[in-house]
């Protein structure tokens, strides 16, 4: 992985994302609870604009929102008091985060405003830092005509400081540059130049960017050993600081070293560590990179359904966070797995995506390119004219060479002309795909609204229902108890009819509390009152003493975050509509409810020790319940998981995603 100042770097096995500013911010000198303890007796001044851009920048190597609401601070406050210098330091931090995410658009457009205010001020070494952050994002989307042109002005503004620190950071940027365009001499060079100055003045957070920059230069020059030390400073560096994305950036790269030596049992233990940080970070790319990488792990050992399982994990976030070139060598694995699995016809179809967004890609890059020959031909021909028109003697000789010229260039054009239409006629037939894919999806999308409607139709109805048990048969029976007693206040019976009066009280009990049982399942109060956790452990707790079935109920990871209120209904429902199953045709003595979260999905595993049944028929079941189950979990998009054995019980897991 590429490690630049405010840029979504690449890697070694493919693009990579992790980036630190060029400290073309300022420098971070205390720790977070220091800065933080500063926030209350903070006036309201440029000085504590300084000190919320100090804070976002101790968080962001563990928490990217939390820094984006202490920058915004920063530029609400800069806005309000007329800080300028404010303005131009928020542009320079917030833009590093939307290069995080990849948001290349948005991060111009700040980086534009920031570079018009520090124009206005005549404010040489803030718009030096905005050109050289600016100049980066161009470098990464593929600009390098523009990332040159405000790298060069940008070093004409920083020249004027005399700052050696800026110097280094410069040099470092070419580092990037040249090896960009595979002048990995040159790159190695400047790389040199800045590692030296940043490992002598002690500056651990540009000597890990310049340090990583500088190994995949190495890298990429086939130099691969002598990266691997740097790799290995770099994460230590990373630890030390405390900067999660440093960290994963290295490890990934170490990944991807052991990959390639065919050493997987090394490899497995890099990208695990990588996956972890980057599924912490919320960080797409990098966790798309780790689970093909883990996917290569399985397929190694054998394990053809993990590295299938992981394979499309990873294709899938590629996809729906628009990482076209992840997205391509993505759908690549999962046809290779399926090779290995025997499975042809899968292989094929997934293979045959992966080349159809690899094809779109490349009709991108060769409409540049023809976009530039068509550039220097012109230039070409331009200067062949004048050159031609200086000497009179040469007019045969210019117009010989013009016919050749000219015949060269319909060729040229005419095969242009043939590329371009093949191209263009592929595209064609992959739109024609992608709209099929598309309508697709609407069908499954307008089948969710239509199950969303239904399932919200049942709520409310069962939501009016319960409440037109409790509040007026309710309401009603309890009177008539009421009614009851102050009878029995005012008669005098006999014995007899004393015994029947009390026993009729007491069927009038159980009738309001059979009542209230019902009204609750209908709709439980508790799960709007107290959450998912807390009512199915109630339920589960109650079917126990109950005497129906002893369940054992668990969860993890529910206690301070419950998920919302929509998927909160739909899992009490399967919940519920499961424990029925189990109670009527299971005949079984025990069984237990687990709920637990894992990062964004929420897992639920139902387990029995009952009689066991078919589970492919029950997944092909037409009955109400599983009917209901199935519902519910199109409408949330979960998926569900049956085992199940005669006389061995059975076990259901599904998996819902919370975001």
């Amino acid at each position: 992985m590429r490690l630049i100042m405010t840029l979504h770097p690449r890697a070694v096995l493919l693009i990579m994302l992790v980036t630190l500013t060029l400290n073309l911010r300022s420098q971070i000198l205390m720790d977070l609870d220091s800065l933080l303890n500063l926030l209350p007796g903070a006036k309201e001044d440029s000085s504590l604009t300084e000190l919320y851009i100090s804070i976002g920048q101790q968080y962001e190597a563990s928490d990217l929102n939390t820094a984006k609401t202490y920058y915004n601070r920063a530029r609400e406050l800069s806005d309000r008091i007329g800080y300028k210098a404010g303005a131009i330091s928020y542009a320079n931090n917030y833009s590093y985060i939307m290069n995080l995410e990849g948001k290349f658009d948005s991060s111009l457009i700040i980086l534009g405003e920031a570079e018009a205010i520090a124009r206005r001020e005549n404010d040489s070494l803030g718009l030096a830092k905005v050109l050289f952050n600016t100049g980066s994002v161009y470098r990464y989307t593929g600009n390098y005509e523009k990332a040159i042109e405000n790298y060069t002005e940008g070093q004409k503004y920083a020249a004027r400081k005399g700052n050696p620190r800026l110097t280094a950071q410069v040099d470092d940027l070419l580092q990037v540059l040249y090896s960009d365009l595979r002048q990995y001499e040159k790159a190695i060079e400047y790389g040199h130049k800045a590692v030296a100055y940043f490992r002598q003045s002690g500056d651990l957070n540009l000597l890990g960017v310049s340090l990583n920059n500088l190994a995949v230069s190495y890298s990429h020059s086939g130099r691969t050993e002598e990266a691997v030390p740097m790799y290995r400073e770099i994460l230590s560096i990373g630890k030390k600081l405390q900067d999660l994305n440093m960290e994963g950036t290295a490890l990934l790269n170490l990944g991807d070293y052991y990959l390639k030596q065919g050493k997987y049992s090394e490899m497995e233990q890099y990208y695990l560590m990588a996956y972890d940080i980057f599924n912490k970070l919320n960080l797409p790319e990098g966790i798309v990179i780790s689970l093909r990488g883990l996917s290569l792990r399985s397929a190694s050992r054998g394990d053809y359904p993990e590295a299938l399982q992981l394979a499309k994990r990873s294709a899938d976030l590629a996809g729906s966070n628009s990482l076209a070139e992840q997205h391509h060598k993505s759908l690549a694995t999962v046809g290779h797995v399926y090779y290995a699995m025997q499975d042809m016809k899968s292989a094929e179809e997934y293979l045959g995506l992966s080349k159809s967004l690899e094809d779109s890609l490349l009709n991108e890059k060769v409409h540049k390119q023809v976009l530039e020959v068509e550039s220097r031909y012109k230039n070409e021909m331009q200067a062949d004219r004048i050159k031609s028109l200086e000497a009179d003697k040469l007019i045969n000789e210019y117009r010989m060479r013009e016919k050749v010229l000219i015949i060269q260039t319909l060729i040229g054009i005419t095969l242009t002309l043939l590329v371009v239409s093949f191209l263009l006629y592929r595209n064609y037939r992959n739109k024609q795909k992608l709209q099929q894919h598309r309508i697709r999806e609407l069908e499954t999308e307008k089948q969710l609204k239509v199950t969303e409607a239904v399932l919200k139709g049942e709520e409310q109805e069962r939501s009016r229902l319960a409440k037109d048990l409790h509040d007026g048969l309710g309401g009603l029976l309890s009177g008539i108890k009421y009614s009851f007693l102050n009878i029995r206040e005012n008669l005098v019976m006999t014995p007899e009819n004393a015994s029947s009066f009390e026993r009729n009280l007491d069927m009038l009990d159980t009738s309001i509390q059979e009542m209230r049982r019902v009204a609750h399942n209908l709709m439980p109060e508790a799960l709007f009152k107290f959450g998912l956790d807390a009512t199915l452990r109630e339920y589960c707790s109650g079917i126990t003493n109950s005497g129906a079935l002893n369940i054992r109920y668990q969860s993890f990871g529910l206690e301070s975050d419950n998920p919302d209120q929509s998927i909160s209904v739909s899992v009490y429902r399967i919940v519920q509509e499961l424990i029925n199953n189990i109670i009527k045709h299971a005949a079984a003595h025990f069984a237990m409810v687990q709920l637990s979260k894992s990062g964004n999905l929420l897992l639920i595993d139902v387990e029995d020790d009952g009689k066991g049944f078919d589970a492919v028929s029950a997944e092909e079941s037409k009955g109400m319940g599983w009917s209901n189950i199935r519902k519910r979990l199109e409408y949330i998009r979960g998926e569900l998981n049956i085992h199940s054995e005669p006389d061995q019980g059975t076990s259901i897991h599904i998996e819902i995603p919370l975001a």
